[in-house]
C-alpha cells in the first residue's frame, strides 16, 4: 500500500484499524492525500474464510464495482466492493500468494487500487460507527452459526469468536448463505 497504517485497534478480537472506511460486506477502502485508493477485505471476514486457495479478478481496470473471486474448501466466492471505483490495478501478486489475503488484510492483502466515485467515503462506517457495527456482528455471526444444525457448531462453547478458517467447517450450503448474509455486496447494517 502506498502508506503504512498505525497498528490497528482490536473489536472483539478482530484486528480493525480506526483510518479506514468500513463497507456493510466486511470491505474498507483507505484514501491516501492524492485522491488514490486501496480496497479489501477485513480481518472479520479473513477469518471466515480462512485459507484461501486461489484468486482470480473479473476486472483488473476501468469503472467498475470491483470484484474478485476466492476459492476456499473448494467454494467459489465472489467478494465484490459495494461502490464503484475507476480501477487502476489489482494484487495480481495475490494470484501466486492467496494466503495473504486473509493473513494480511490491511496491508499486503489488499485487493484493488483506483479512485472512488466522490460521496463513496461518506457511504462507510468510520471510528466509532465501525466499532459499534463490528461489535454487533461479532454478536450477530455467533447467533447465526448457533443456528446451524449440529452440536454447537463451529463457535466457541461460551459463545465467543467463530473458528478461524470457519469455511472449512460447515458444509457448502451453510457457507453460501454465511456468505449472502454477512459478505454479499447486498449486506446492510443491521
Amino acid at each position: 500500500m502506498s502508506h503504512p497504517l498505525p497498528p490497528a485497534e482490536t473489536v472483539d478480537g478482530v484486528p480493525m484499524p480506526v483510518e479506514l472506511g468500513y463497507s456493510a460486506n466486511h470491505m474498507w477502502l483507505d484514501v491516501t492525500d492524492d485522491g488514490v485508493a486501496h480496497v479489501g477485505i477485513d480481518a472479520f471476514l479473513g477469518r471466515a474464510l480462512g485459507q484461501v486457495e486461489r484468486i482470480s479478478y473479473v476486472w483488473q481496470k476501468g469503472h467498475h464495482r470491483p470484484t474478485a473471486v476466492v476459492t476456499v474448501a473448494g467454494v467459489d466466492l465472489e467478494i465484490t466492493f459495494p461502490f464503484p471505483l475507476q480501477m487502476t490495478s489489482c494484487n495480481l501478486y495475490l494470484r501466486a500468494n492467496p494466503g495473504r489475503l486473509t493473513a494480511e488484510p490491511y496491508t499486503g492483502g489488499w485487493l484493488f487500487e483506483g479512485v472512488p466515485e466522490g460521496g463513496t467515503m461518506q457511504n462507510l462506517a468510520h471510528g466509532e460507527e465501525a466499532r459499534g457495527w463490528m461489535d454487533a456482528e461479532v454478536k450477530r455471526i455467533s447467533e447465526f452459526l448457533q443456528q446451524l444444525p449440529g452440536p454447537n457448531g463451529p463457535t466457541a462453547a461460551d459463545g465467543g469468536m467463530f473458528s478461524a478458517g470457519l469455511a472449512r467447517y460447515i458444509e457448502r450450503e451453510q457457507m453460501l448463505a454465511l456468505f449472502h448474509e454477512f459478505f454479499s455486496p447486498y449486506a446492510s447494517r443491521k
